[in-house]
This record gives C-alpha cells, sequence and structure tokens, in this order.
C-alpha cells in the first residue's frame, strides 16, 4: 500500500470512529433524556412539591412537547396510592369530572404524607391558599380530609385487590364494627332492580377498589355477602 492511501485509509477510520463516538453519544443522551421522566418540583412551600405534566421528547434535530397523563406520574417515596389513584378518587368519586372515570385533576401537589389535588390551572405559592383550594387525599389509604368536620373520612375507595377484598370484609362482621373500622362515608345504594331484591332490613354499600367496584350485602345489620362485577364469594 502506497503512504498516500495508508494515510488516506487512517484517515477515513478515524472519520467513521469519530461519526460512530458522535453518534454513540446523541443516542445516550436522547435515550436518557427521553426515559427520565423528571416530573417533580419544589414550591416555594416547606416540604411541598407538585408534578409537571409536560413532557419533551428530543430527537437530533427537533423537540416534541406532549402532556403526560397521570398514570405516568412516580409514585412519591412513602406513598401507597399514587397520583392516577388520587385522580380518580377526586374524579370519579368525588364527582369533581365531566364524566366518570375522566380526569378532572390539572394540578396534583404533594408532601410527604398527603397529594392536593386541583381542578384550577392557578400556581398556588402559599400554604393557606393551596389548602383552602385543594382537596387532601391521603397518600397511604385514599381518605379525604374534611375541613369542615377536620376528620379524614372514606369516599368509597380501598386500596386492595378483589382477594384482599373477600379476606378483608368478613361474613357476619356487625355493621358498627365494618363502619367504624374503614371509617365510612361513602354512597349508601337501595337496589330496586330485577336480579335482585333488597328487603327492608337490608342495604348495600358501594366501594371501589384496585380492581373495580364492588358491593357489601347487609342484612339485620351484619355482613351476609361480598360481591364484584366479575365474581362472587360468600
Amino acid at each position: 500500500m502506497k503512504p498516500t492511501n495508508k494515510y488516506m485509509f487512517v484517515i477515513i477510520v478515524l472519520i467513521i470512529l469519530l461519526l460512530g463516538l458522535i453518534s454513540l453519544y446523541y443516542w445516550f443522551i436522547i435515550h436518557s433524556f427521553n426515559n427520565k421522566h423528571v416530573s417533580t418540583y419544589p414550591t416555594n412551600m416547606e416540604g411541598i412539591r407538585y408534578f409537571n405534566t409536560t413532557k419533551i421528547k428530543k430527537s437530533f434535530f427537533t423537540e416534541t412537547w406532549s402532556s403526560m397523563s397521570w398514570d405516568e406520574m412516580p409514585t412519591p417515596n412513602g406513598f401507597i396510592l399514587s397520583p392516577n389513584d388520587a385522580d380518580f378518587i377526586f374524579s370519579s368519586l368525588l364527582g369533581n369530572a365531566w364524566h366518570w372515570g375522566c380526569s378532572g385533576a390539572i394540578n396534583i401537589y404533594y408532601d410527604t404524607n398527603s397529594y392536593y389535588v386541583s381542578k384550577n390551572f392557578e400556581i398556588y405559592k402559599d400554604i393557606d391558599s393551596l389548602i383552602k383550594n385543594t382537596t387532601k387525599i391521603n397518600g397511604q389509604n385514599g381518605h379525604v380530609y374534611n375541613s369542615l368536620s377536620n376528620f379524614w373520612e372514606n369516599v368509597g375507595y380501598m386500596h386492595m385487590t378483589y382477594p384482599e377484598v373477600f379476606d378483608y370484609f368478613k361474613i357476619g362482621t356487625p355493621r358498627v364494627k365494618f363502619i367504624n373500622l374503614i371509617n365510612l362515608n361513602c354512597r349508601l345504594v337501595k337496589f330496586k332492580s330485577d336480579w335482585i331484591n333488597i328487603e327492608e332490613n337490608s342495604e348495600i354499600l358501594e366501594f371501589w377498589s384496585r380492581d373495580g367496584s364492588f358491593w357489601i350485602f347487609l342484612n339485620d345489620d351484619f355482613i351476609v355477602s361480598v360481591i364484584t362485577n366479575i365474581n362472587s364469594k360468600e
């Protein structure tokens, strides 16, 4: 190989290696950026953070802005309920969405224990405004804080799977013990339909779990059955 050709070969190899390194670098930066969910930010309120639902996707020459849904948001450290769970409680169970199952939460803040959910676009900068204009939902059990009664209330959600529901709600449990156990304040449903007859001394309490809705049947103030829309167990 002539010296000139040898030098050209070395230069071509170096150029190929350089281009490969540049491509690898950009791939790493873009891949890392697009998969890194930097979606929570601090506020000027001590101990309060909020979720940012704006997502940026970068390519070699462009970037795209899109909106992330609540089920894409990370669950804060120490929380059992996700932001999506809090949105369901706020939007559907508390009736803040335009339609059942739709999202009505615009902003969600959180501290070390609770979510603060708002249907307003306003960004709150002080704790008094935040508490006054948002719904406080416990990140451990989904109970909602009632500022008028100064109590946490169960509005009809149990963070359980169906098997856990059946293990938790034992047949024969007295109504008083049952209600005190779960801090109940959910919807009381009196069914009138062809597929079930409800006697005067009977009632049904409707709940939602992680897997869907379920109903507690009571007769003479005792649990007699627990059913879901998928299966039943008595």
